[in-house]
């Protein structure tokens, strides 16, 4: 999808559409740009909304350019004629996104798999989700918010961490405290709300829902509100799942494993070294041949 400049959204019909044709997004190395991945976040995010019966239409979405930095990503008219801001913001650890993007380098063609390898005890994975996400949000806040023309602005944090939110409605608790004494200080802050893979942890510290992407309580094909039935939800979900867990990198120095384009196992060494492999009925690692690096 080129520029999006202004969408019209006269029902939820509109939503859905917006979304269908702004998920598919390419990877980091085939071009992606910033834009694309805003756009992916704030469609997945209105269509919690349309959802949850949270939408008054028609509604008017536009995405700024401000090259002054004096307006935020987005801009929402509502039906009364009022506008919300919304920004978009990413929380990711610097060192793993780069490590992503040199893995995608070197496996244009496969999904890459890599396990979380740090073990996390109690709340521990929650509360350093958190921590990241707190640290993110206040220097937003400080820097960005005082500069936008706007009345108020809602902001979007969108999880590309190594860790992930863990439980969702642990990570709502935690975060409520904060949030709320966050709001209370700075009044130009409107909602915040975070997509942790396909889910949305809504307007934290306010609301505090949990708007998930699959329904498990109801695996029936009746169509969701978004026009998909359970299966193509939980077909869908499975392959966002498997992209993001190039995420759990960590510098551990063990092998990558990945199926390329040719449906091989393919083993890719710490040092970019690849080798076809096999597993035998034994559960045993078959070395078959070295292949080309990437």
């Amino acid at each position: 999808m080129g520029e999006l400049k202004v969408q019209e959204l006269r029902a939820a019909e509109d939503v859905e559409a917006f979304w269908k044709s702004v998920r598919s997004v390419p990877r980091r190395t085939g071009g992606r740009t910033h834009k694309q991945m805003e756009r992916y976040y704030v469609a997945l995010y209105l269509m919690r909304f349309a959802e949850n019966g949270l939408l008054a239409y028609p509604l008017r979405l536009k995405e700024e350019e401000s090259q002054a930095g004096q307006l935020p990503d987005f801009m929402i008219t509502w039906p009364s004629g009022e506008s919300t801001g919304l920004e978009v913001t990413r929380a990711a650890e610097t060192k793993v996104q780069a490590a992503i993007t040199r893995l995608e380098k070197q496996c244009p063609d496969g999904a890459i798999l890599m396990p979380n390898l740090r073990g996390y005890g109690g709340d521990e994975l929650e509360g350093a989700f958190c921590a990241l996400v707190r640290g993110i949000v206040e220097k937003k806040v400080q820097e960005k918010l005082p500069k936008y023309n706007v009345s108020q602005c809602d902001l979007l944090v969108h999880d590309e961490t190594s860790m992930g939110a863990g439980d969702r409605r642990k990570t709502l608790q935690i975060l409520e405290p904060w949030a709320r004494e966050l709001k209370q200080r700075e009044p130009k802050l409107g909602k915040l709300s975070i997509v942790a893979s396909l889910d949305v942890l809504y307007d934290v510290g306010g609301e505090s829902r949990v708007f998930g992407y699959v329904n498990w309580t109801a695996p029936d094909e009746a169509e969701s509100p978004a026009g998909e039935t359970f299966s193509e939800r939980v077909e869908y979900a499975g392959e966002v799942a498997a992209a993001r867990a190039v995420q759990s990198l960590k510098k551990s120095g063990i092998p990558v494993y990945l199926t390329d384009s040719k449906e091989r196992l393919v083993k890719e060494m710490p040092d970019g070294r690849r080798f076809e492999v096999r597993i035998d009925n034994d559960g045993r690692e078959v070395l078959v041949r070295e292949l080309s690096r990437a």
